[in-house]
């Protein structure tokens, strides 16, 4: 439904989904709230763009080769927490997270691989 309303409206679903204005991370769109919530760069810095649960060190922490995969490992946790069903998360999930900064480029890295 959301899907839908944002096509529809042409809102982005960020906004519908209220996501915080100090922003998510690009991978599984968690909200930061605090510093600690941004993954770290070897060196030690905090990364903008990435959790500390996708990224740490400078490298992504799991293999997932798409957001379906993602999105398969992780709507029973948001389903869990945010008391909906797993249809309702995997349906915010798959429409929030092609969009985000790490799948565009998987996407992107995709089609040339496949010569498109």
């Amino acid at each position: 439904m959301i899907r839908l309303i944002s096509t529809r409206f042409e809102v982005p679903m960020a906004r519908l989904m209220e996501m915080p204005d100090n922003g998510f991370c690009q991978s599984c769109a968690m909200p930061f709230y605090r510093p600690e919530d941004h993954g770290t760069e070897p060196d030690g810095t905090r990364n903008g763009d990435y959790c500390n649960y996708c990224y740490e060190d400078g490298v992504f922490l799991q293999d997932y080769a798409n957001s379906d995969e993602l999105v398969a490992a992780c709507a029973p946790m948001m389903a869990e927490s945010c008391h909906i069903s797993v249809e309702q998360a995997e349906d915010c999930m798959s429409a929030l997270l092609p969009n985000l900064k790490r799948w565009r480029r998987q996407d992107e890295i995709d089609a040339v691989a496949e010569g498109k």
